[in-house]
């Protein structure tokens, strides 16, 4: 029975890792803290397998308990969205690359995301880099689907307009 649970942990669970990792990241714009989070997740995850299968969608309930646990993080750390700013503004010349007008693109987009408030972010993040449904968003993050839909619009709108000021007017 034990190695019955483990498989299934592995298929329900442990394939979710890496979008659970992309989310946390997105969020604390840290790898080392959303690799901190998605281990923390796993291992409440698979200490408390026999009670997982009482949700009927894992992955929905495995992305909103990782967005809380980023969001604890942040509160904890008392880290504050200019801070965060300033940190992301200071590193952003990491993602420069003159090699590529592909990477330079990737760049510009990365840049007009982080500029976005949190909530067009996360939804930003979720529909379009994960490809989630409006349903799995909502049971995310807990947002009425109207509201998804106009924050990704907005979303969606300022990160066009700021491409399009940048390659119109230069970096």
């Amino acid at each position: 029975m034990h190695r019955m649970n483990a498989k299934r942990f592995e298929k329900d669970v442990y394939v979710i890792k890496d979008k659970l990792y992309r989310f946390a990241n997105r969020i604390l714009n840290n790898s080392a803290e959303a690799e901190d989070v998605v281990h923390e997740l796993l291992t409440k995850f698979w200490e408390n397998r026999k009670n997982l299968t009482k949700y009927k969608n894992i992955e929905a309930y495995a992305m909103q308990a990782t967005k809380n646990i980023c969001f604890d993080k942040i509160r904890h750390l008392k880290v504050v969205d200019s801070s965060h700013a300033e940190i992301r503004q200071a590193g952003n010349s990491l993602y420069s690359d003159d090699y590529s007008e592909k990477n330079e693109m990737q760049s510009l987009i990365r840049k007009s995301i982080d500029k976005l408030p949190e909530k067009q972010k996360l939804v930003m993040h979720l529909r379009d880099i994960e490809g989630y449904s409006f349903e799995e968003i909502e049971e995310v993050l807990k947002i009425d689907i109207v509201a998804l839909r106009v924050n990704l619009s907005r979303a969606r709108k300022k990160v066009r307009s700021e491409i399009l000021k940048t390659v119109n007017y230069g970096i």
